[in-house]
């Protein structure tokens, strides 16, 4: 028995309904265990094992002291899924019940295939517990007490409401997350038998992925001047392997050819490596490759290279994988020196920043009067359209935050000026959160799921917005620093950069003043405006009510 609830046999009896619900659907299921503990893994274990399948298992220390494992199952530490990506796994099995860092659970989730399980782990405490992501977020001189939690709370709410989720707490079924899902098979990706590329356009899983793959292709053959080709898609859809397909069909097209793949890391490209080399075989074309993904055939080269080093280059093609993740004046730099480059990024991930990339890099290239073209990959690759636990992870996350409708003409009389707590504003009107959220994701800003987490439960974390008819126009957000103890002051001379306290730790350190320390503060951390109202002078007038506040509510 697991707590005194479900018996074992319960348990995998809605294990086995969700499984089969999933495999029908294409589609992936969750099961939430609170109070799930050190046996509730080994019946996950157990489960999955009796049907012959493996899991991905991820603890917080990446280690599992008396529970043996069997073939088929990799466990790893939670922070090491950032080297998973573009990696697909049937099952996912994540202890929470130590820690839970937003940025793992999102890229976690996000490598189950359709018919998959994702099974979470979380404490009896969830909704109280102070765990390692706070503690090592906590600045001085607030205390474990002073933690806000709203994150938690805002996560299982998600979980409640969520088609497709599971529910089990100490024990006790709170909803199966049963959708009676109709069956669902992927229509056969036609290539005709007349097409020369057919070996290679056959491996594209979707049609989506295909016509990406041919718009590539046809935009390389015909290198319009000062052109550039972006292909934007949420995870899991499947544009790395498309770039590396339409990479291995260029090859033999003209000659001398010098091709190069950059991102802001070479990991990243692993999936478009891995296509090119299918596609170049399926060919028949001879290559070879050396150290550093450097490869040479008859006529042609393709090596990748640092984004810095790629935009110095003279390139003949050049891809760009994951771009929201390089700095935008490179971007610019590669579009000006090489004639039609391919860039693809994505738009919803645990990134969180490629609608921001998009729509910025997009107007500059608009600006310059480059030819510009653009692929959207909607379909799903490893599991269906339409995938709750997809929409659940979109939501619970943050992903697909947008600002709000514009509110019509501008009535300066009416803007509205508030500081909040952010988990109070989400409780009470998501939508508004959400819009606001939203101009920070299509700002200029690196969004992550931790940051959401570090904003709804930081507790020197403040929500500023300036709005109007109920939707925000310009968001802040704001820490609060200082008033630091003589204590943390001497670690701070010391060297000790405390969490939290950026500007109180320069100016001591600079200016050797340890009163500097005991004065309280407010650092803007983040200020956008809404993409359609930039240049009004709305930033600026949300910054003079800020100090308005602030010097009322005896900030020094």
């Amino acid at each position: 028995m697991i707590h005194g609830g479900m018996e074992h046999g319960e348990i995998a009896s809605l294990l086995e309904r969700l499984k089969e619900e999933a495999e029908r659907a294409f589609q992936r299921r969750l099961l939430a265990f609170f109070g799930g503990g050190q046996d509730t893994l080994q019946l996950s274990v157990d489960f999955l094992r009796s049907r012959g399948e493996g899991a991905l298992i991820l603890t917080a220390s990446g280690e599992l002291p008396g529970v043996k494992l069997p073939e088929g199952f990799s466990l790893l530490a939670h922070n090491e899924s950032e080297k998973l990506l573009g990696r697909t796994y049937e099952n996912l099995i994540m202890d929470l019940t130590e820690n839970l860092v937003p940025n793992d659970l999102g890229r976690a989730v996000g490598l189950i295939k359709g018919g998959g399980l994702v099974l979470l782990l979380l404490p009896h405490d969830f909704l109280s517990q102070v765990n390692v992501f706070h503690r090592n977020t906590l600045p001085p001189p607030f205390t474990p007490g002073d933690v806000r939690h709203y994150f938690a709370f805002w996560l299982k709410r998600t979980l409640l409401e969520a088609d497709g989720v599971a529910v089990v707490e100490d024990g006790n079924v709170v909803k199966d997350g049963l959708t009676d899902a109709e069956e669902w098979v992927r229509e056969p990706v036609v290539v005709p038998d007349g097409d020369s590329l057919k070996n290679i356009k056959s491996l594209a899983l979707t049609r989506d992925q295909l016509r990406a793959v041919e718009e590539i292709i046809f935009f390389l053959q015909e290198r319009p001047e000062r052109g550039a080709l972006i292909l934007v898609a949420d995870r899991g859809r499947g544009k790395s392997a498309a770039l590396g397909l339409a990479a291995a069909a260029i090859p033999g097209e003209r000659a001398p050819l010098k091709m190069a793949i950059t991102s802001a890391e070479r990991e990243m490209a692993e999936e478009v490596f891995r296509f090119f080399r299918r596609g170049l075989n399926l060919r028949g074309v001879k290559y070879r490759e050396g150290r550093g993904n450097f490869f040479e055939g008859e006529g042609w080269t393709l090596q990748y290279l640092p984004p810095p080093a790629a935009s110095e280059g003279r390139w003949d093609v050049l891809f760009v994988d994951e771009a929201a993740a390089i700095p935008y004046r490179l971007l610019l730099k590669m579009a000006r020196r090489v004639r039609s480059p391919v860039f693809s990024t994505t738009i919803h991930g645990y990134e969180g920043s490629g609608r921001s990339f998009s729509v910025r890099f997009i107007q500059g290239l608009t600006q310059e009067r480059f030819d510009l073209r653009k692929v959207k990959m909607e379909e799903p690759i490893r599991y269906s359209p339409d995938d709750p636990v997809e929409r659940w992870l979109f939501r619970a996350l943050m992903l697909s935050a947008e600002p709000g409708e514009m509110p019509g003409k501008i009535d300066r009389r009416r803007l509205r000026f508030n500081v909040e707590v952010a988990g109070e504003v989400l409780e009470r009107n998501e939508e508004f959160f959400r819009s606001y959220f939203g101009i920070f994701v299509l700002a200029h800003y690196k969004n992550t799921p931790n940051d959401l987490a570090l904003l709804l439960d930081g507790p020197n974390q403040w929500m500023a917005s300036l709005s109007l008819k109920g939707t925000p126009l310009v968001a802040l957000q704001l820490a609060e620093e200082g008033s630091l103890s003589r204590q943390v002051v001497e670690k701070i001379y010391s060297g000790w950069i405390p969490p939290g306290n950026l500007i109180p730790d320069c100016l001591i350190k600079y200016y050797r003043d340890e009163s500097l320390g005991g004065l309280k503060g407010l650092r803007i951390v983040r200020i956008a405006t809404h993409p359609h109202l930039q240049g009004r002078g709305l930033g600026s007038e949300a910054l003079k009510r800020l100090e308005e506040w602030a010097q009322r509510g005896g900030f020094d």
